[in-house]
């Protein structure tokens, strides 16, 4: 009944008169300083202060990165002495900052945008979160070292899979402990889960350990293990 209701919702918000206002209103959100401080604990800069850095600022967070933080913090109430790295810290440092505040770890942080660098950095030392950030394409430059949870809040909107999935796949057993997690954050629409897992069947030191999925949105976070030998 739950999955019937949320059905209906979808396929309402994508009638297309719904779905304009619908995209307006969730713009708002998403670049409302208010609602990541009530959401993330996180405080963003001005828009004065943030156009040092960006001509146009990038939202805040996305409804992934929401859903990608009730996984991961589950996960450290648990086991806050998990190490983690996020991948794509974007320009607020909004997911890694929330995560640093559950563990007892700093987050190692990367991001290829210079200017994402700057800022988060920025943000990092605005919140006074235990945050390190490194500007690096995928872990091209940061140390050689393990980590028990690698996430991404995969940029599924603005880059074919292609253009990094491979890529990932490939590097990221060296950077994995031997029961770590790679979980990675899309939304079905745009990046059907089929595409992720075609990818995947091409590297077979890595297995999906489960996708979390949610009645109400078509949105989804798959976590990837290594195979056992």
């Amino acid at each position: 009944m739950i999955k019937a209701l949320a059905k209906l919702a979808y396929n309402v918000y994508y009638v297309p008169p719904i779905h304009l206002l619908g995209t307006r209103v969730s713009q708002e959100v998403l670049r409302s300083s208010l609602v990541v401080k009530l959401i993330f604990g996180m405080r963003i800069l001005s828009k004065e202060e943030l156009s040092v850095y960006f001509s146009k600022p990038p939202i805040y967070f996305g409804l992934t990165t929401y859903l990608l933080a009730t996984v991961l913090r589950r996960r450290l109430r648990e086991l806050p002495s998990l190490k983690l790295l996020e991948i794509g810290v974007g320009a607020y440092a909004v997911l890694s900052g929330y995560l640093s505040r559950f563990g007892t770890q700093t987050v190692d942080a990367i991001d290829i945008d210079p200017a994402c660098i700057e800022s988060a950095q920025k943000h990092v030392e605005l919140n006074q979160v235990g945050v390190r950030v490194f500007q690096s394409d995928l872990f091209s430059n940061i140390p050689a070292q393990t980590y028990d949870l690698i996430f991404w809040n995969m940029p599924y909107t603005e880059l074919p899979p292609h253009a990094y999935l491979p890529r990932l796949f490939e590097a990221v057993p060296d950077f994995m402990n031997k029961n770590a997690q790679l979980l990675l954050s899309y939304g079905t629409k745009t990046l059907p889960r089929e595409t992720i897992l075609q990818f995947l069947n091409h590297y077979p030191p890595l297995r999906v350990d489960e996708v979390k999925t949610w009645a109400w949105n078509v949105h989804e976070v798959i976590s990837i293990g290594l195979a056992k030998n």
